[in-house]
């Protein structure tokens, strides 16, 4: 998929040498925000001898606050490039996500969301790891919440599949993952308009990538923990429609996608999305918003996307789309009160403890 380019209103000069990292940062009106993730990135980065191995790129989807103003204020500190790109009108997550692996000059790209911020060390760490390993298709940064699933102390080179298996889920957040510009824009180049991407692009083709680069082991694993979320429960608004829409039909989709460059790595991600533990969890969190917090738009919501996945390809999921088509249409007065016989009048909400068990990530 080839996206405009459109023209910075910053200094377009970079480092004479290509920049080791990309730091993109997709937002659309979050000003306030914005402005704790640069000072996180350039506080971080001023006096460490950076300079020319790191970028950041500000993909502004065409907002109306003070993004611009924010951004400048950065980029006047000169302390790295700081590009601010702005969209004439929101293109949609997706498509500025996408954007991003176009704009970005460095050899890797690591994405942090507009509401998050870079950890203390975390881009020192991630150059050194980069320059070292500039041939890997992507890094996974586990940090701890992840080191339980795939135990690994410094670094580790593994094979797509285990990735795959372990933390197909979890390497798509943002903070959690870089990938290789050179072979995410072979990916892309591959991709139709007619491409059914979800709200995971990246994760879509980070393993893509790692799929087809002719390394046995493409991923680089390491314990360093790039970004974090601390701002992720104040800004999002969760519902089953969402629960379904990003964590089972966002992901399996992807997956799916990936069965035609490898069906053993797509087998692997399946077996990841379809774990007990996990699928238990977003049951329960349909159900939960379903009888204790939904609206009625937010019903006519999860009918409409459990109705659309009702035809997913792969026809082995069938029983989860089913069930989720038939959850979505229980009466929700039945549902409210078989809830309040169990748990009294508790307001559905995110199970913060459980989810953290279950993602394996700190900011689930």
């Amino acid at each position: 998929m080839r996206l405009r380019r459109l023209e910075s209103s910053g200094d377009s000069e970079g480092a004479e040498t290509r920049p080791v990292l990309t730091i993109a940062i997709p937002t659309w009106n979050r000003a306030g925000f914005l402005r704790m993730a640069l000072e996180s990135v350039i506080s971080q980065c001023e006096g460490q001898g950076l300079e020319g191995f790191v970028e950041v790129v500000v993909a502004n989807n065409g907002s109306t606050d003070e993004t611009e103003e924010v951004v400048r204020e950065y980029a006047e500190r000169r302390v790295l490039e700081v590009r601010h790109i702005r969209h004439d009108e929101n293109i949609g997550m997706v498509k500025n996500i996408l954007f991003c692996f176009e704009a970005a000059k460095g050899r890797f790209v690591a994405f942090l969301g507009d509401d998050d911020v870079v950890v203390r060390g975390g881009i020192a760490a991630a150059v050194r790891r980069m320059r070292e390993h500039p041939e890997a298709a992507g890094l996974i940064f586990q940090g701890e919440p992840l080191c339980d699933r795939l135990p690994s102390r410094g670094e580790e080179a593994v094979e797509v599949e285990v990735a795959a298996e372990k933390v197909f889920y979890d390497s798509g957040n943002f903070g959690r993952l870089a990938v290789n510009v050179d072979w995410a824009t072979k990916v892309l180049a591959g991709c139709g308009e007619d491409h059914e991407w979800t709200v995971w692009p990246q994760t879509e083709i980070m393993f893509h990538a790692a799929a087809i680069c002719g390394q046995a082991r493409p991923f680089l694993l390491t314990s360093d923990l790039f970004g974090r979320s601390p701002n992720h429960e104040a800004n999002t608004k969760w519902s089953a429609y969402r629960v379904w829409f990003v964590n089972i039909y966002g992901l399996l989709q992807p997956a799916l996608n990936l069965r035609e460059v490898s069906v053993s790595l797509y087998q692997a991600a399946r077996g990841h999305l379809l774990r007990r533990e996990y699928l238990e969890w977003n049951l329960k969190m349909c159900l939960r918003f379903r009888a204790s917090t939904h609206t009625v738009e937010e019903d006519r919501e999860f009918r409409r996307i459990t109705r659309r996945t009702l035809g997913f390809k792969d026809k082995s999921v069938f029983p989860l789309m089913l069930f989720g088509y038939l959850l979505a249409r229980i009466p929700r007065p039945v549902l409210r009160g078989a809830w309040l016989l169990k748990h009294g009048r508790e307001r559905g909400g995110s199970d913060h403890e459980e989810g953290k068990r279950v993602y394996g990530a700190e900011d689930w």
